[in-house]
Protein backbone atom coordinates (compact mmCIF):
# COMPACT_ATOMS: atom_id res chain seq x y z
CA UNK A 1 0.00 0.00 0.00
CA UNK A 2 1.53 3.53 -0.91
CA UNK A 3 -0.09 6.85 0.28
CA UNK A 4 0.99 10.10 -1.58
CA UNK A 5 -0.15 12.56 0.75
CA UNK A 6 -0.26 16.36 -0.06
CA UNK A 7 -1.99 19.79 -0.93
CA UNK A 8 -4.38 20.38 -3.68
CA UNK A 9 -1.86 21.21 -6.45
CA UNK A 10 1.58 19.79 -5.07
CA UNK A 11 1.73 17.08 -7.67
CA UNK A 12 -0.06 14.18 -6.47
CA UNK A 13 -1.27 12.94 -9.52
CA UNK A 14 1.68 14.01 -11.69
CA UNK A 15 3.23 11.31 -9.73
CA UNK A 16 0.57 8.54 -10.54
CA UNK A 17 0.84 9.87 -13.90
CA UNK A 18 4.15 9.31 -14.33
CA UNK A 19 3.77 6.01 -12.48
CA UNK A 20 1.44 4.77 -15.77
CA UNK A 21 3.52 5.84 -17.78
CA UNK A 22 6.48 3.29 -16.28
CA UNK A 23 4.10 0.53 -15.98
CA UNK A 24 2.83 0.55 -19.68
CA UNK A 25 3.43 -2.79 -21.60
CA UNK A 26 3.81 -4.25 -18.29
CA UNK A 27 1.84 -7.54 -17.79
CA UNK A 28 -0.46 -6.40 -15.27
CA UNK A 29 -3.61 -5.48 -14.37
CA UNK A 30 -4.12 -2.16 -13.82
CA UNK A 31 -7.67 -0.51 -12.19
CA UNK A 32 -7.84 2.64 -11.18
CA UNK A 33 -10.65 5.49 -10.28
CA UNK A 34 -11.01 9.22 -8.99
CA UNK A 35 -13.02 10.33 -5.86
CA UNK A 36 -14.77 13.51 -6.81
CA UNK A 37 -17.14 15.73 -4.40
CA UNK A 38 -19.87 16.02 -6.50
CA UNK A 39 -20.34 11.91 -5.93
CA UNK A 40 -19.35 11.81 -1.96
CA UNK A 41 -23.04 11.28 -1.07
CA UNK A 42 -23.34 8.02 -3.97
CA UNK A 43 -22.42 4.97 -2.17
CA UNK A 44 -19.73 2.57 -3.88
CA UNK A 45 -19.60 5.21 -6.43
CA UNK A 46 -15.35 5.47 -7.09
CA UNK A 47 -15.92 1.04 -7.03
CA UNK A 48 -18.82 1.39 -9.41
CA UNK A 49 -16.60 3.63 -11.82
CA UNK A 50 -13.31 1.29 -11.66
CA UNK A 51 -15.27 -1.95 -12.11
CA UNK A 52 -17.14 -1.12 -14.96
CA UNK A 53 -14.24 0.25 -16.29
CA UNK A 54 -12.47 -3.06 -15.74
CA UNK A 55 -15.18 -4.87 -16.83
CA UNK A 56 -15.69 -2.55 -20.42
CA UNK A 57 -19.20 -1.85 -19.26
CA UNK A 58 -19.67 1.74 -21.01
CA UNK A 59 -22.98 3.91 -20.22
CA UNK A 60 -24.14 2.65 -23.90
CA UNK A 61 -24.69 -0.86 -22.29
CA UNK A 62 -28.19 -1.68 -20.95
CA UNK A 63 -28.42 -3.92 -18.14
CA UNK A 64 -28.63 -7.47 -20.07
CA UNK A 65 -25.46 -6.31 -21.87
CA UNK A 66 -23.54 -4.96 -18.52
CA UNK A 67 -24.19 -8.34 -17.11
CA UNK A 68 -23.00 -10.65 -19.79
CA UNK A 69 -19.59 -8.64 -19.84
CA UNK A 70 -19.32 -8.71 -16.31
CA UNK A 71 -20.34 -12.26 -15.97
CA UNK A 72 -17.95 -13.29 -19.05
CA UNK A 73 -14.75 -11.88 -17.02
CA UNK A 74 -16.25 -13.94 -13.92
CA UNK A 75 -16.62 -17.53 -15.22
CA UNK A 76 -13.53 -19.70 -15.30
CA UNK A 77 -12.93 -21.69 -18.52
CA UNK A 78 -14.40 -24.13 -16.94
CA UNK A 79 -18.02 -22.38 -17.34
CA UNK A 80 -18.13 -21.84 -13.78
CA UNK A 81 -19.65 -18.39 -12.40
CA UNK A 82 -17.56 -16.68 -9.62
CA UNK A 83 -19.67 -16.77 -6.37
CA UNK A 84 -19.23 -13.20 -5.80
CA UNK A 85 -21.24 -12.31 -9.15
CA UNK A 86 -24.10 -11.17 -7.85
CA UNK A 87 -22.09 -8.71 -4.98
CA UNK A 88 -20.43 -7.10 -7.83
CA UNK A 89 -23.38 -6.96 -9.65
CA UNK A 90 -25.02 -4.76 -6.34
CA UNK A 91 -22.29 -2.85 -6.28
CA UNK A 92 -22.43 -1.92 -10.09
CA UNK A 93 -25.96 -0.87 -9.16
CA UNK A 94 -26.77 -3.83 -11.92
CA UNK A 95 -29.79 -5.69 -11.08
CA UNK A 96 -28.59 -9.46 -11.52
CA UNK A 97 -30.30 -11.47 -14.13
CA UNK A 98 -33.04 -13.55 -13.23
CA UNK A 99 -31.70 -17.49 -12.33
CA UNK A 100 -28.67 -15.56 -10.51
CA UNK A 101 -28.71 -15.09 -6.34
CA UNK A 102 -29.88 -11.94 -5.04
CA UNK A 103 -27.23 -10.40 -3.23
CA UNK A 104 -27.45 -8.47 0.34
CA UNK A 105 -24.60 -5.95 1.12
CA UNK A 106 -23.23 -7.24 4.19
CA UNK A 107 -19.34 -8.06 5.34
CA UNK A 108 -19.16 -10.57 2.08
CA UNK A 109 -20.44 -8.00 0.18
CA UNK A 110 -18.00 -5.85 1.19
CA UNK A 111 -15.35 -8.71 0.61
CA UNK A 112 -16.37 -9.07 -2.96
CA UNK A 113 -13.89 -6.73 -4.00
CA UNK A 114 -11.09 -7.95 -2.40
CA UNK A 115 -11.61 -11.35 -3.11
CA UNK A 116 -12.11 -10.49 -6.58
CA UNK A 117 -8.71 -8.45 -6.35
CA UNK A 118 -6.86 -11.02 -4.93
CA UNK A 119 -8.19 -14.11 -7.44
CA UNK A 120 -6.82 -11.82 -10.61
CA UNK A 121 -3.04 -11.88 -8.74
CA UNK A 122 -3.01 -14.53 -8.92
CA UNK A 123 -2.88 -14.39 -12.62
CA UNK A 124 -0.88 -11.08 -13.13
CA UNK A 125 0.42 -8.58 -10.59
CA UNK A 126 -2.43 -5.83 -9.88
CA UNK A 127 -2.15 -2.17 -9.79
CA UNK A 128 -4.59 -0.59 -7.84
CA UNK A 129 -5.34 3.50 -8.02
CA UNK A 130 -7.60 5.62 -6.27
CA UNK A 131 -7.30 9.15 -6.36
CA UNK A 132 -8.67 11.92 -4.04
CA UNK A 133 -9.52 9.56 -1.51
CA UNK A 134 -10.69 12.62 1.20
CA UNK A 135 -14.00 13.09 -0.80
CA UNK A 136 -14.61 9.30 -1.00
CA UNK A 137 -18.17 8.04 0.51
CA UNK A 138 -17.89 6.11 3.69
CA UNK A 139 -19.05 2.98 2.11
CA UNK A 140 -16.62 2.97 -0.36
CA UNK A 141 -14.28 3.38 2.35
CA UNK A 142 -15.07 0.85 4.27
CA UNK A 143 -14.82 -1.41 0.90
CA UNK A 144 -11.03 -0.26 0.35
CA UNK A 145 -10.25 -0.85 4.27
CA UNK A 146 -11.19 -4.26 3.93
CA UNK A 147 -9.27 -4.44 0.71
CA UNK A 148 -6.62 -3.47 2.53
CA UNK A 149 -6.50 -5.37 5.49
CA UNK A 150 -7.24 -8.93 3.22
CA UNK A 151 -4.20 -8.49 0.84
CA UNK A 152 -1.53 -9.84 2.55
CA UNK A 153 1.28 -11.36 0.78
CA UNK A 154 -0.98 -10.89 -2.46
CA UNK A 155 0.95 -9.19 -5.64
CA UNK A 156 -1.10 -6.36 -5.36
CA UNK A 157 -0.42 -2.68 -5.20
CA UNK A 158 -2.99 -0.31 -3.60
CA UNK A 159 -1.98 3.64 -4.82
CA UNK A 160 -4.13 6.36 -3.02
CA UNK A 161 -3.77 9.96 -2.84
CA UNK A 162 -5.26 12.36 -0.69
CA UNK A 163 -4.92 15.59 1.52
CA UNK A 164 -3.42 16.33 4.82
CA UNK A 165 -6.70 16.78 6.48
CA UNK A 166 -8.11 13.41 5.51
CA UNK A 167 -7.20 10.25 7.98
CA UNK A 168 -7.33 6.78 6.83
CA UNK A 169 -8.25 4.24 9.43
CA UNK A 170 -7.09 0.90 7.41
CA UNK A 171 -4.55 -1.56 8.74
CA UNK A 172 -2.65 -3.05 5.92
CA UNK A 173 -1.03 -6.67 6.84
CA UNK A 174 1.36 -6.02 3.37
CA UNK A 175 4.37 -3.20 3.37
CA UNK A 176 2.99 0.51 3.86
CA UNK A 177 4.77 3.63 2.53
CA UNK A 178 3.46 6.87 2.76
CA UNK A 179 4.99 9.95 0.26
CA UNK A 180 4.23 13.24 1.88
CA UNK A 181 4.58 16.12 -0.66
CA UNK A 182 5.75 19.44 0.42
CA UNK A 183 6.27 22.84 -1.43
CA UNK A 184 8.68 22.97 -3.75
CA UNK A 185 12.41 24.95 -2.72
CA UNK A 186 13.21 28.10 -4.33
CA UNK A 187 15.48 26.30 -7.24
CA UNK A 188 13.19 24.25 -8.24
CA UNK A 189 10.19 26.59 -8.24
CA UNK A 190 11.83 28.46 -10.92
CA UNK A 191 12.43 25.85 -13.09
CA UNK A 192 8.82 25.43 -13.36
CA UNK A 193 8.61 29.34 -13.98
CA UNK A 194 10.89 29.78 -17.13
CA UNK A 195 9.98 26.13 -18.43
CA UNK A 196 6.21 27.84 -18.45
CA UNK A 197 7.49 31.52 -19.58
CA UNK A 198 10.13 30.34 -22.02
CA UNK A 199 13.02 31.49 -20.30
CA UNK A 200 14.48 33.34 -17.46
CA UNK A 201 11.82 36.36 -16.70
CA UNK A 202 12.73 39.71 -14.83
CA UNK A 203 13.94 39.02 -11.38
CA UNK A 204 11.35 41.17 -9.74
CA UNK A 205 8.44 39.72 -11.57
CA UNK A 206 9.45 36.03 -10.99
CA UNK A 207 10.62 36.67 -6.96
CA UNK A 208 6.72 38.02 -6.89
CA UNK A 209 5.28 34.88 -8.64
CA UNK A 210 7.24 32.54 -5.98
CA UNK A 211 6.19 34.55 -2.66
CA UNK A 212 2.14 33.98 -4.53
CA UNK A 213 2.67 30.42 -4.67
CA UNK A 214 4.42 29.62 -1.87
CA UNK A 215 6.27 26.65 -4.07
CA UNK A 216 3.02 24.98 -5.04
CA UNK A 217 3.87 23.36 -8.30
CA UNK A 218 0.22 24.01 -9.99
CA UNK A 219 0.38 27.73 -8.75
CA UNK A 220 3.21 28.54 -10.25
CA UNK A 221 2.57 27.18 -13.56
CA UNK A 222 -1.02 28.47 -13.92
CA UNK A 223 0.64 32.40 -12.30
CA UNK A 224 3.10 32.07 -14.65
CA UNK A 225 0.72 30.98 -17.43
CA UNK A 226 -1.26 33.67 -16.96
CA UNK A 227 1.24 36.71 -17.45
CA UNK A 228 2.58 34.61 -21.08
CA UNK A 229 -1.18 34.95 -21.94
CA UNK A 230 -2.48 38.09 -21.04
CA UNK A 231 0.69 39.76 -22.75
CA UNK A 232 2.48 40.56 -19.47
CA UNK A 233 5.77 38.07 -20.21
CA UNK A 234 6.98 37.92 -23.86
CA UNK A 235 9.85 36.58 -25.60
CA UNK A 236 12.00 39.53 -27.74
CA UNK A 237 15.36 38.70 -29.20
CA UNK A 238 15.95 35.60 -27.63
CA UNK A 239 14.68 36.90 -23.69
CA UNK A 240 12.16 37.50 -21.94
CA UNK A 241 10.78 40.63 -20.89
CA UNK A 242 7.84 42.34 -19.24
CA UNK A 243 5.01 44.74 -20.96
CA UNK A 244 4.73 46.64 -18.12
CA UNK A 245 6.60 47.62 -14.89
CA UNK A 246 6.74 45.64 -11.98
CA UNK A 247 4.86 47.57 -9.73
CA UNK A 248 1.99 47.58 -12.47
CA UNK A 249 1.90 44.02 -12.51
CA UNK A 250 -1.09 42.54 -11.00
CA UNK A 251 -0.65 38.63 -9.87
CA UNK A 252 -4.18 36.83 -9.31
CA UNK A 253 -4.60 36.14 -5.59
CA UNK A 254 -5.98 33.16 -6.46
CA UNK A 255 -6.02 29.95 -8.59
CA UNK A 256 -9.92 30.93 -9.41
CA UNK A 257 -8.54 34.48 -10.22
CA UNK A 258 -6.44 32.54 -12.96
CA UNK A 259 -8.66 30.84 -14.38
CA UNK A 260 -11.56 33.24 -14.51
CA UNK A 261 -9.06 35.46 -15.92
CA UNK A 262 -8.18 32.98 -18.70
CA UNK A 263 -12.36 32.18 -19.54
CA UNK A 264 -12.61 36.23 -19.94
CA UNK A 265 -10.18 36.22 -23.02
CA UNK A 266 -12.22 33.74 -24.42
CA UNK A 267 -14.02 34.34 -27.71
CA UNK A 268 -18.32 34.81 -26.82
CA UNK A 269 -18.69 31.62 -28.23
CA UNK A 270 -16.05 29.79 -26.80
CA UNK A 271 -17.12 31.52 -23.07
CA UNK A 272 -20.72 30.39 -23.35
CA UNK A 273 -19.78 26.58 -24.22
CA UNK A 274 -17.93 27.19 -20.94
CA UNK A 275 -20.50 28.47 -19.06
CA UNK A 276 -23.09 26.34 -20.36
CA UNK A 277 -20.42 23.43 -19.32
CA UNK A 278 -20.00 24.50 -15.80
CA UNK A 279 -23.51 24.47 -14.98
CA UNK A 280 -23.68 20.93 -16.11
Amino acid sequence: VVSIVGEAGIGKSRLVHELKKRLAGRELELLETRCSSLTRSVPYAPWSAMLKRWFGVTSDDDETCACEKIARSMTDAGGVRDEDYGDICWLLSIPVQSGAADSRIDQGGFDAVARLIGRTSLRAPVVMIIEDLHWADDASREVLERAVASMGSARVMIVTTYRPDYRPTWQPNGAFTQLRLRPLGEAEALRIVRARAGGAAPREVEERILRKAEGNPFYLEELTRALVEDGTLVERDGRVVATRRSEEIRIPDTIGEVLGARIDRLRPAAKRVAQVAAVL
